[in-house]
């Protein structure tokens, strides 16, 4: 494939997937946020417990809040930067390249996120076994 035909989608997993889901996973491991999650609710940042647990802790309008912000980062905020491929927006100080080695770089960052994913997986699915093991 070539860099101009990538398609945006594979940008998203690339980006989206990797930086948020390992770094958001494993952040919470070691830090919480002061403060409330949902006043209305009572529920305060310490209370959400870690990992996959999180999931049923937060209320549905938080889990709302998080989805609308992700669709409008998506179509609003990381559209292509002035007409460039996907994946290519940094500014006029990074260094570019020509074809095939644009091509092949952008593989290899496809693929590093697909890897991502996988490993997300991992600690997901290891979390779950150590929990259903454990009790």
């Amino acid at each position: 494939t070539t860099a101009n035909a990538m398609p945006t989608t594979n940008l998203w997993s690339c980006q989206t997937y990797r930086s948020t889901a390992v770094v958001g996973y494993l952040f919470t491991q070691f830090f919480t946020f002061p403060g409330y999650l949902s006043p209305s609710n009572g529920i305060h940042f310490s209370d959400v417990p870690n990992g996959m647990a999180a999931v049923s802790a937060v209320p549905l309008l938080g889990w709302l809040q998080i989805i609308a912000f992700a669709g409008y980062a998506e179509t609003k905020l990381l559209q292509k930067f002035n007409g460039n491929p996907a994946g290519d927006v940094g500014g006029d100080k990074w260094q570019r390249y020509e074809e095939p080695i644009k091509s092949q770089k952008l593989l290899i960052e496809l693929k590093n996120g697909r890897l991502a994913m996988l490993g997300m997986t991992g600690m997901l699915v290891g979390e779950r076994l150590c929990a259903l093991f454990t009790q």
